[in-house]
């Protein structure tokens, strides 16, 4: 997972600096979740979800996400400037709004 995750953004041009991986274990039982975070060259701390399953992400599931980045952000006690996602099967339209209006980047991959 460390290895396609690093290829992805590598092809998008995100450069981050103390990467941590973080275990979801403690906020979701979901096995196709993984998320680290790290700073940017700006010093903005980024979290990034890669989400590997056949499923569509729907807008429970987009809330799920939006949830437990919040919790990583208190557990952690740091301010996260920017959220991403990656992501491998279909998305419903009213997700992608909903990740849009949180500023959200959102990218697939095959």
């Amino acid at each position: 997972m460390i290895k396609k995750l690093a290829e992805l953004l590598s092809a998008k041009n995100i450069i981050l600096k103390n990467v941590r991986v973080i275990n979801l274990a403690g906020f979701t039982r979901s096995k196709t979740l993984f998320a680290l975070i790290g700073t940017d060259e700006r010093g903005y701390n980024n979290l990034i979800f890669l989400r590997v399953a056949r499923g569509r992400i729907l807008l429970k599931d987009a809330c799920n996400l939006a949830q437990i980045s919040e919790q990583i952000s208190q557990n952690l006690g740091v301010k996260i400037k920017k959220t991403t996602l990656f992501y491998c099967c279909e998305i419903c339209s009213k997700s992608i709004k909903f990740f849009k209006e949180n500023s959200w980047k959102l990218y697939d991959f095959v």
